[in-house]
């Protein structure tokens, strides 16, 4: 667990809706999974998670510290700390972390059929 997630983690108290997960990419902690959803994600400098989409879930990134490159599968937003991008349902992204970043992640209710992995088309061989 990141040294941020655990300060984070540090200041919540454990609920219903209430859950940390380990990526390859950084960390993940949820604080509100009812109607709506809200995570803090953090990212290690120079990871990416797996290229996907929500088919009914939409999304809001928005960076509190780092830079970041929310990417679909024709363009590339370039985001730093303040500005936001929000991803409709059926919209295939990844997030890139160009250093260490956190980010406020909020959307419809998360589910767990609610994740489609895909390939990238703009990766191809790399």
């Amino acid at each position: 667990m990141s040294f941020v997630l655990k300060i984070l983690a540090s200041k919540l108290k454990a609920g219903k809706y209430f859950y940390t997960k380990l990526h390859s990419w950084g960390d993940e902690l949820c604080i509100v999974n009812n109607k709506y959803c809200a995570k803090f994600m953090v990212y290690k400098s120079g990871e990416k998670d797996r290229y996907h989409y929500h088919p009914t879930r939409t999304e809001t990134f928005f960076v509190l510290t780092g830079r970041v490159t929310l990417k679909t599968s024709t363009i590339h937003y370039l985001l730093n700390p303040g500005e936001y991008m929000t991803v409709e349902p059926c919209i295939p992204h990844r997030v890139i972390a160009h250093k260490s970043s956190v980010i406020l992640l909020t959307s419809t209710h998360n589910t767990q059929d609610d994740h489609i992995y895909v390939n990238d088309p703009l990766m191809k061989g790399k």
